[in-house]
């Protein structure tokens, strides 16, 4: 039983301490907030007199646990009762269940202007999300950004500022911006005070996986499977730790855990995570000679694809299966390819249409057409051109008149041909400032980055108004943020080798370096010799003048 004065007492306490500027629309958005969705529903239906707001966050707080139909359900009771932010996340919800034509209809009905600004800013939120879906990445890309521009001046910026971030990371992911995907993603993460830190997580680990860092990723998907107690989390590490299994010749592990998560996501609605799974059993149950299988899950993916982008992902594996199986003629299936390219590439999503030109070098080769050794040529050129050869590694395993060819003409695709770096890092801030591998110096091209870098070493671990303050000195606070973000987004894009970590728990920062640092002025601190020499010599940091001084005496 439930003790409400007690629990309404803690959570605005909760409220406070998450340092929101205004009240909370309801009890039950501080559950959202905090990541007690189940407290939520408990509390829900624990109260004496029920706010349109209310029954707003406690559909919020049953979307997080999985049970969309139920969030449904009660956003309609909240718009019903007049709210018109529950119309907003009442499209969202759709959207992830597939049910886009219905969330058009709904956004279109919604009057902007109407709308206070955290719900005007989760409006074009939604909208971006939709044209996301839909395939349109550009116009996706704008409507994010009017969602960010929006929310800055908004009271509930820290709850909605996530999921926002979040969107600009994941369609800069599709257009293969690597550096403003893992910059928006850091932020995202940075912020984020629940559980909507896993959606983050998994964007870096999908980062990961099309990259080609197969052996780094499986821990980091494995965790995410492991901790996390959101749904559409554990399956999409799931996924992709199936598709670990494939990449690594165990197929039947990798067919069993995807088949597990095609009825997991059936049960719990979730298309987005069940259409590409069943559409992918299609074709490894076709190389596994699973036909029966390879059928049953054809037709669940038909009954699925009620959207473009699903429309698309069911034609390619439905075409493929045909012409395998000699019920499509070889140029029909060709030509039925090669549109869907067409769109995929319309699309902006790079992903989706390099795979598309996988499956149509698979036919040519298939069926021997002329054209196979140009075409692949060319594929393969722009893949290693446009740094996405590891694009659709699921698919190649599993294609083998491609993977034959690819192994035979090009050695193995999957491989790293990566240079490997030196053992040690140096950092050098004695007469000099700089960051070196072996004898190589590292591109640092912002001036305050060497000393952010020496710093974070020297001090371990502090917060970003330790940094502010003793780093930047007269510059202005806001200012000196950007700075220091800017910094550290240099550093994670250009070396990999330091970047500066924030830890959620403790709001610290931290460097961590891939090798070992060796810091010149460390001897001198640690008593063995004299400064001889301007540690930093370019800084009029207070706290560079204090070691400078202290220990050259």
């Amino acid at each position: 039983m439930i003790e409400l004065p007690s629990t309404i007492q803690m959570l605005k306490e909760r409220w406070l301490e998450a340092r929101m500027s205004v009240p909370a629309d309801s009890e039950l958005q501080i559950c959202y907030l905090i990541s007690e969705y189940e407290l939520g529903v408990s509390l829900y239906q624990h109260l004496e007199h029920i706010s349109p707001e209310d029954t707003r966050w406690v559909a919020n707080c049953y979307s997080m646990l999985g049970q969309r139909e139920k969030a449904r359900e009660y956003l309609m009771k909240a718009m019903a009762q007049g709210n018109l932010g529950a119309a907003v996340d009442f499209a969202m919800v759709s959207v992830l269940m597939g049910f886009t034509a219905e969330a058009e209809k709904v956004l279109d009905d919604i009057k902007p202007m109407q709308l206070n600004q955290n719900d005007l800013a989760l409006y074009y939120r939604c909208q971006g999300f939709l044209q996301m879906v839909q395939g349109d990445q550009h116009a996706a890309l704008k409507l994010a950004q009017m969602a960010w521009k929006t929310l800055q001046s908004a009271a509930h910026f820290k709850i909605h500022a996530p999921r926002i971030l979040l969107l600009l990371a994941s369609i800069y992911k599709n257009i293969r911006q690597n550096d403003m995907c893992l910059y928006y993603a850091r932020r995202a993460e940075e912020i984020c005070s629940n559980d909507e830190v896993w959606n983050i997580k998994m964007l870096i680990a999908i980062s990961l996986y099309e990259d080609g860092e197969f052996q780094e990723v499986r821990p980091y998907l494995q965790a995410i499977h492991d901790e996390t107690t959101t749904e559409v989390f554990r399956l999409s590490s799931q996924m992709y730790l199936a598709y670990l299994d494939v990449l690594e010749g165990r197929l039947e592990d990798g067919k069993n855990k995807l088949l597990v998560i095609a009825e997991t996501s059936e049960k719990k609605l979730l298309r987005s995570i069940e259409v590409p799974v069943r559409a992918y059993l299609v074709t490894l149950l076709v190389h596994m000679d699973e036909r029966l299988k390879a059928v049953e899950s054809l037709y669940r993916t038909e009954k699925l694809a009620t959207t473009a982008m699903f429309q698309l992902i069911f034609q390619l594996h439905k075409i493929h299966m045909e012409a395998h199986l000699g019920d499509l003629e070889p140029q029909q299936a060709i030509q039925q390819v090669q549109h869907l390219m067409e769109e995929w590439h319309k699309s902006g999503d790079l992903l989706e249409y390099v795979r598309s030109r996988l499956y149509y070098c698979e036919l040519l080769l298939m069926f021997n057409d002329a054209r196979k050794g140009s075409e692949i040529e060319l594929l393969v050129q722009d893949m290693v051109k446009q740094d996405c050869k590891f694009y659709g590694a699921e698919d190649v395993v599993i294609l083998p008149h491609l993977k034959r060819h690819l192994t035979e003409h090009y050695g193995d695709l999957f491989d790293h041909l990566r240079k490997a770096p030196k053992h040690l890092l140096y950092l050098d801030t004695i007469d000099r400032e700089q960051l070196r591998s072996g004898e190589d110096i590292l591109p640092v091209p912002l001036r305050k980055t060497i000393e952010v870098i020496t710093f974070l070493h020297h001090r371990k671990q502090c917060t970003l108004r330790e940094v502010v303050l003793e780093v930047f000195g007269e510059v202005p606070p806001e200012k000196a943020k950007n700075y220091f973000h800017q910094i550290r987004h240099v550093l994670s894009s250009k070396n990999h080798l330091v970047t500066i970590e924030f830890d959620r728990t403790s709001r610290r920062y931290s460097l961590r370096t891939e090798f070992p640092l060796v810091w010149d002025l460390q001897a001198c601190l640690d008593g063995q010799k004299k400064l001889e020499g301007i540690f930093l010599p370019s800084s009029g940091s207070d706290w560079v003048i204090e070691l400078n001084q202290r220990l050259s005496e």
